[in-house]
């Protein structure tokens, strides 16, 4: 693979990652809001979602370091 081939597929690889994430971080949003926790309390379902979030910030940050090295 070429360092340009590479660079793309990081970044359709963190950007994938970051809409499943807003997906589930909306679904669990919808499920704490109704109180759909299935087989965990609400308690994990919180922190699950919290997890989710932090999960969220870490992807942003890993692709926009991708993008800014795309830039050079």
């Amino acid at each position: 693979m070429t360092t340009e081939t590479i660079k793309q597929a990081a970044s359709d690889k963190a950007f994938a990652k970051l809409t499943m994430l807003a997906i589930d971080i909306e679904q669990s949003k919808e499920d704490i809001r109704k109180g759909n926790t299935g087989p965990i309390t609400i308690d994990e379902l919180l922190s699950l979602h919290k997890g989710l979030l932090k999960q969220q910030q870490l992807w942003n940050y890993i692709a926009q370091l991708i993008e800014k090295d795309d830039k050079n």
